[in-house]
């Protein structure tokens, strides 16, 4: 915002949850087809009160990749829309940690496996979650403002290596 007014108004719509927020996330195995994580979690400090949380995902592709070393000789992973009902601290990355279904490339809930796999045999070397969509009323106009951010280059070399289609 450009303005400390403007910044006002865009947070009482994330703190009322009016903003809608939709990220990319390359996880860990193969999820269902969709799905919710309701599972409560605490702030920042990850200590103190557990408060509600809810996420969604629908998966978009899934792959089996050969891989020649290591504990398994392939590794499963798909790639979600994800959307948090509630915004709290890391939650997306808890969450998914929570099912088992790890983020690619998270080194605080991940997997260190995966990670070195994908750095090694991939080249990513971050976390695969990316903000893709949020919608919200705009400040000043009232209108419906939809923003989308492209995905990165890590993030288009990793879908061309999986043979997955970029998202619409």
């Amino acid at each position: 915002a450009r303005s400390t007014e403007v910044a006002a108004e865009l947070g009482r719509q994330l703190m009322a949850r009016t903003v809608d927020k939709t990220y990319l996330a390359a996880v860990r195995g193969w999820p269902a087809e969709q799905g919710e994580i309701d599972y409560p979690l605490s702030g920042a400090s990850l200590s103190g009160e557990a408060k509600p949380a809810l996420t969604r995902w629908r998966r978009l592709a899934t792959v089996e990749v050969p891989i020649a070393q290591g504990k398994y000789p392939q590794q499963r992973y798909a790639l979600l829309e994800v959307t948090p009902e509630t915004g709290r601290y890391r939650q997306i990355r808890r969450h998914f940690h929570h099912i088992s279904h790890h983020l690619l490339g998270d080194t605080s809930h991940g997997r260190g496996d995966h990670n070195r796999l994908l750095r090694q045999h991939f080249g990513v070397h971050r976390l695969l979650l990316h903000a893709w969509r949020i919608a919200v009323v705009h400040p000043a106009t009232g209108a419906s403002l939809r923003l989308e951010a492209p995905l990165d280059r890590e993030w288009l070399r990793l879908l061309d290596a999986f043979g997955w289609r970029q998202p619409l």
